[in-house]
């Protein structure tokens, strides 16, 4: 993915991933710092698909401690071509 497509996928990625996290109750600066660790990782990992991104959404969820509104999921499963 080019730079500047992937650094403007990761700004509206992180902006709305923040947004659910702290509508949750979650604080700012825990909802940023999870989700920011969790967009680069699957940026760097995973295929964007609609499965992956609602892994990532229930990821962050879970390790911020909004579990309680998404179900846990595992790994990303379709790995992203080279």
């Amino acid at each position: 993915m080019a730079l500047k497509k992937r650094e403007e996928m990761k700004d509206v990625l992180v902006k709305k991933l923040k947004e659910r996290t702290t509508a949750a109750g979650i604080s700012e600066n825990k909802a940023g710092e999870v989700v920011e660790k969790n967009v680069d990782k699957f940026l760097e990992e995973a295929a964007i698909t609609e499965n992956n991104l609602k892994r990532l959404e229930k990821n962050v969820a879970k390790e911020s401690g909004a579990e309680e509104i998404f179900d846990a999921v595992s790994a990303y499963s379709a790995p992203m071509k080279k």
